[in-house]
């Protein structure tokens, strides 16, 4: 049976939400009159906005110059500027606007910059300046920018930021107390003290994440006790759960709170997911191929299951082929040395140093002691040849198998592969080719 909660005490979670209107620096305390909880959303994406609908029996706000001057709203130390004011009978429903994008939203002083005048950055300064508000810029924004920027009629310096930072694939956002802008790999990168969260644990709740190679970031989600104060887009969030998927340092993108409720949702991101190559225990490893393509391992039915007829060369050189075929259907681990799984290079070794001769892994240190030991032949040749050694040196990743002789090999290729025969070995972009055996 769960705990009961306490009651949600109303006036204390909205005590600190005051209007400040002109009239004669009145301040109104909203928290007696407010008959829905109140709708604070704070993001990078745009922005942040809070909502409030107030009963106005007495007209106190109506009558107020709430709604003919600027006036603003104070959350927790954050300001925002009253944007709109909807009347409905006795009710009244304010929106609310970050009062830093207000600021930069008013500024109308004259700006044009010539291409090449100015870097991303000093733009970014100046637009932050003429607004006179705070800001934060990211020093790797350096670049000069090639084309004339100018205010257009309609435009403000914070859509003059938004299209400079767009075009370079940064962000640029408040935090309710400044101008954020740069790259993501920055803002992640920063030496903010990041909040540290371990699911359903003290403040927090359930982490549940949205990971998608295809997308510019990855995306989790998470709630917070409310009464811990907000938490503004922007701030560093370090997760740790002891999910591999999940671990480690994101930022707050959307911090969403209604303000009579006892938690908040938080919205997280960092960068784009990456799947990477599987690491194993067994030394120096091989990356081996990175990508499952169709027919990449071949037509087993042309290989057989021996790998060909082509004949060896001599005994030993027999033998480490039927030791690397032995191998079929063993797991690809980087590092691996067997006995049940491998990278290249170590079956390679394995396969070889069963055969009397040991090679010492990894694929590059193969090549060089081929090399060295005056045994290179070429790719062509060793195509035809049971027994030869492949290399491919160039890009990334480097690789080297067992050719087979009959335009097969066999080799340990990847983690999409494990172990197997593999057809098409002319089409494969070998570098070089030697007889160690």
């Amino acid at each position: 049976m769960s705990p009961r909660r306490a009651p949600v005490d109303r006036d204390k979670l909205v005590e600190a939400l005051t209007l400040i209107t002109p009239d004669a620096g009145t301040s109104l305390q909203l928290h007696d009159a407010i008959i829905a909880a109140p709708d604070l959303t704070l993001t990078i994406d745009g922005a942040s906005t809070l909502s409030v609908t107030v009963r106005d029996t007495d007209r106190k706000l109506a009558r107020s110059d709430a709604f003919v001057a600027r006036s603003w709203a104070i959350v927790d130390g954050v300001h925002f500027e009253l944007v709109k004011a909807a009347k409905s009978g006795n009710d009244v429903t304010l929106t609310f606007e970050d009062a830093v994008v207000g600021a930069m939203r008013r500024d109308k002083k004259t700006y044009r910059w010539p291409a090449n005048s100015v870097t991303q950055r000093e733009l970014l300064v100046q637009l932050a300046r003429g607004a006179r508000v705070k800001y934060s810029i990211d020093p790797a924004l350096a670049r000069k920018v090639h084309e004339l920027v100018e205010r257009t009629k309609g435009a403000s310096s914070w859509d003059v930021a938004g299209t400079v930072t767009s075009k370079v694939q940064a962000r640029r956002f408040s935090n309710g107390k400044r101008l954020i802008a740069g790259s993501d790999k920055w803002l992640l990168a920063r030496n903010d003290k990041a909040l540290v969260v371990n699911e359903n644990s003290g403040p927090w709740g359930p982490v549940d994440f949205d990971l998608d190679v295809g997308r510019r970031a990855s995306t989790a989600t998470t709630t917070v006790d409310s009464e811990k104060g907000l938490i503004l887009p922007g701030d560093l969030v370090d997760i740790q759960d002891d999910f591999p998927a999940t671990d480690g340092k994101w930022m707050v993108s959307e911090y969403r709170h209604g303000l009579t409720t006892t938690r908040a949702d938080v919205k997280l991101i960092r960068a784009q997911h990456l799947l990477k190559e599987p690491k194993g225990t067994g030394g120096p490893g091989e990356k081996g191929e990175d990508t499952f393509l169709p027919d990449q391992a071949g037509d087993p039915g042309t290989a057989g299951s021996s790998g060909g007829t082509s004949a060896a060369a001599n005994p030993a050189r027999e033998k480490m082929v039927h030791f690397a075929l032995a191998q079929q259907g063993d797991a690809y681990v980087w590092g691996g040395n067997g006995p049940s799984g491998w990278d290249c290079s170590g079956l390679v070794q394995g396969a070889t140093a069963h055969a009397g001769r040991q090679l010492t892994k990894p694929s590059k240190s193969q090549w060089a002691t081929c090399q060295a030991a005056g045994v290179t032949i070429p790719v062509s040749t060793a195509l035809g040849i049971r027994g030869a050694l492949l290399f491919r040196m160039s890009g990334d990743p480097t690789h080297v198998a067992i050719s087979l002789g009959n335009g097969s090999t066999i080799e340990a290729m990847g983690s999409a592969y494990g172990v197997l025969v593999a057809g098409g070995a002319a089409d494969r972009g070998w570098t070089g080719a030697a007889l160690w055996i």
